[in-house]
């Protein structure tokens, strides 16, 4: 399941905060070159965006709007995760903080038996050399990698490298889940199939075209929908995603739940976040009070995840 990015939604958001044009132009310029480059593997494609990045902060640095290390480099925060199988999470660990000991990164990176989930700023060339390295394991040769400029230099006052039991927080952990058996999770769009079917749900056509129904889920916060969201997403009454409970109340309990009383064979669940493991985790979640997934495509970078109930 792969994530909307709020900086270049394909519909226009239900409300946002304003940001500069030229700041709108700079953050669309980043994350276009990254969908383009991050959704394949390979060092000259990591060089490509490493060399074009480089001349955008730079030309934007003159303006002081991008802070740089003593070297001239651009600081860019990274974001990405992967559940994957890792039989010795401590051993791991030690590999990646020995690469990463003479980098300039800092951040949250986060490793268990289900994969990893990282956080983390600095320099672009360090920044982007662990990625390179990563990318160099079979188990991370395509990972999906989300970057965006680091305004006021490091993002993370250190760097925190840990075995941690959940790589996101959620009530009662994520270790029981089915999170490394693909069908079992919800299944990416692409972004023009993801478009498609918004505006089916905008328009009322979804159903009657094709005899589903269609439900759109913000498995954010309530803070992140009012920063801006898709319309007809129903506001997340949470404070965090840990809280997050569509489907698992009871119509008494929760009647604004939109999964009450749904019919789930006749019934798509539409779900989006801001990086991709919450939509992932969640569709895991509702895997496991018998909501099925049709499966699981490679990731390509995409605005949302399609969950049908059936």
């Amino acid at each position: 399941m792969l994530s909307v990015s709020l900086t270049i939604p394909l519909l226009p958001l239900a409300s946002t905060k304003t940001r500069s044009s030229s700041d709108q132009s700079f953050l669309h310029k980043q994350y276009a070159l990254n969908n383009q480059s991050f959704s394949r593997p390979g060092s000259l494609v990591l060089e490509e965006l490493r060399r074009r990045r480089s001349c955008e902060c730079r030309n934007r640095g003159r303006n002081n709007h991008i802070k740089f290390d003593d070297d001239g480099e651009d600081f860019i925060v990274v974001n990405f995760y992967r559940f994957v199988s890792i039989e010795d999470p401590e051993a791991e660990i030690e590999k990646h903080l020995s690469f990463l000991k003479d980098l300039n990164i800092r951040g949250r990176i986060y490793l268990n038996e289900q994969g990893i989930n990282a956080q983390y700023s600095g320099p672009s060339k360090d920044a982007l050399a662990y990625v390179e390295w990563l990318k160099e394991d079979d188990r991370f040769s395509d990972l999906l990698v989300q970057i965006s400029p680091a305004i006021n230099g490091h993002a993370f006052p250190k760097l925190k490298l840990q075995n941690k039991p959940s790589l996101v927080q959620y009530e009662g952990g994520i270790s029981h889940l089915p999170l490394l058996d693909p069908p079992m999770r919800a299944k990416p769009l692409e972004p023009s199939e993801w478009k498609r079917k918004l505006n089916d749900l905008t328009d009322g056509d979804e159903a009657s075209t094709s005899g589903r129904s269609c439900i759109l889920l913000d498995v954010r916060n309530g803070f992140e929908w009012d920063v801006g969201h898709f319309r007809g997403a129903p506001r997340p009454e949470v404070d965090c995603f840990r809280n997050t409970s569509f489907g698992l109340s009871d119509e008494k309990e929760a009647p604004s739940d939109p999964l009450i009383n749904v019919d789930k064979e006749k019934t798509d669940i539409l779900m989006y976040c801001t990086g991709g493991i919450r939509c992932d985790v969640y569709s895991a979640v509702l895997s496991q009070i018998s909501f099925q997934t049709t499966g699981f495509q490679e990731p390509v970078y995409t605005e949302g995840w399609s969950f049908p109930l059936s």
